[in-house]
């Protein structure tokens, strides 16, 4: 915000008395060293450091995977690949389950262009001896090691087709095997291509173009004509027309609150209820997401990155009050102004500040209750009071006192009156007419008042 604030940290109480269900929205996790948060997953965050580097989050800011990688993949099959670069190739470091589970690997894996993700358990990529090898979600070798496959196709219903050096492909099981495909009908066929098996079914051909169905299921093989001169594969290197783009997982349902809408003023971000457009979270975000599963992804004005909750099952509201509105002050007094802050029950035990603008001694009373001093200027005076959590704005309000200034004499901090300047001018001037014998006199017996006066008083501690 634009004016200047003094704060007191204070840790309120709550003021319990039921208003109506309310909706609250305050930190879920409070922006720290993160520049850019993404949502990827049910509970799930990615986060990027100062250097860019990428880890994963639950919303409240714990820890799944700590910014290790300049990549994460889109989930396939509840898998994403966590990826380095090394050059102009992208190093397989890891991968990380849907559910926040992930596996760093030891060894040194590149990813093959076009099939960057599991399928089936296994993922196609090449180790450091450039061989084109499968490995598991451990990253350990299971296929490949020793071959000399030039590509290595992903795995579709437990078969994969693999190539050779001399252009041949063909099928091969998860143990690595090659899977035997006899043509019964016509003597002397060699299949020498392969793709993978769609629906149940792969299809296979030859150097002079006979082609063949083959059953994954009962193993048997039958002719089919000549696919069409576009003869297209799908991003599993299957005979269909499903495209190559990966068809990646919906990791979670997007459920937009539909009670919450983002509202912008002066360019700048809050948030206020869709039903009666009442102010949830004042205009202060240099950016923000809509609220999605309850979470909202923002950027403070100094860049930080933070996730806002919002609680719709409140059944109390923020509040801020003058105890005693109606003041009365002496001239050049300096009054006490109390008043009283609650806020909702989802907040209880939360870092929450109180803020006055141009105040600097608030103090608090307990239970909800502050109070500063104030030497009043005027008879009605308003205070901005807000209330804060680690620097976000939850709510502001004005706090009015009606001061009402005391007729007659003034009093001393110690309760003792002082008198008027007119009168203190007539004693001057009775004083000056006095013989110098009487002044004296007079002096003395001020005196001896005084110090009667000093006996009947308590001690001050």
């Amino acid at each position: 915000m634009k004016f200047k604030r003094f704060i007191v940290l204070l840790v309120l109480f709550l003021h319990t008395s039921i208003i109506g269900r309310a909706q609250t929205i305050y930190w879920s996790m409070v922006p720290s060293k993160y520049v850019d948060i993404q949502q990827i997953g049910q509970q799930m965050f990615q986060v990027a450091g100062p250097d860019g580097h990428l880890g994963v989050i639950k919303p409240d800011g714990t820890v799944f995977l700590d910014t290790v990688c300049d990549e994460i993949t889109p989930f396939f099959h509840q898998w994403a690949l966590l990826i380095k670069h090394d050059g102009k190739r992208r190093k397989v470091i890891g991968c990380l389950c849907a559910d926040g589970t992930y596996h760093l690997f030891k060894d040194t894996f590149y990813t093959l262009k076009g099939i960057e993700f599991y399928s089936e358990g296994l993922l196609a990529v090449e180790n450091c001896n450039k061989e084109k090898v499968y490995i598991d979600f451990n990253g350990l070798e299971c296929i490949g090691s020793g071959k000399e496959y030039s590509r290595i196709m992903p795995f579709s219903e437990g078969l994969a087709v693999v190539f050779e050096k001399k252009g041949t492909s063909y099928l091969i099981d998860k143990n690595g095997k090659s899977v035997p495909i006899i043509v019964t009908d016509v003597n002397g066929i060699t299949l020498t291509h392969a793709f993978n098996a769609y629906h149940g079914v792969a299809l296979v051909w030859d150097d002079n173009g006979n082609y063949f169905y083959y059953n994954v299921k009962d193993k048997t093989v039958s002719r089919t004509n000549k696919p069409a001169d576009n003869i297209t594969y799908d991003y599993l290197f299957r005979y269909s027309a499903e495209g190559k783009t990966p068809q990646y997982d919906e990791s979670f349902t997007v459920r937009e609150d539909g009670n919450v809408e983002l509202i912008v003023q002066d360019g700048k971000y809050g948030y206020a209820a869709t039903s009666d457009k009442k102010i949830l979270l004042p205009c202060q975000l240099a950016d923000a997401t809509p609220f999605v599963d309850g979470y909202a992804i923002v950027k403070m004005t100094d860049k930080k990155c933070g996730i806002l909750k919002c609680d719709n099952s409140d059944v109390d509201t923020f509040e801020i009050y003058p105890i005693e509105k109606d003041v009365r002050f002496s001239p050049d007094e300096t009054v006490l102004c109390k008043f009283k802050a609650s806020v909702p029950k989802s907040l209880v035990g939360q870092n929450v500040t109180i803020a006055v603008k141009g105040i600097n001694n608030v103090i608090s009373k307990g239970e909800g209750y502050y109070a500063f001093s104030y030497r009043p200027k005027s008879t009605n005076q308003a205070f901005e009071v807000s209330i804060l959590s680690e620097g976000l704005e939850l709510f502001t309000a004005n706090v009015v006192y009606n001061f009402k200034k005391i007729a007659g004499k003034a009093t001393t901090s110690s309760g003792i009156q002082k008198p008027s300047e007119e009168s203190s001018n007539k004693q001057q001037q009775t004083d000056k007419k006095k013989p110098n014998g009487t002044k004296k006199q007079d002096k003395k017996k001020e005196q001896k008042k005084e110090k009667k006066s000093d006996k009947k008083r308590p001690d001050i501690i």
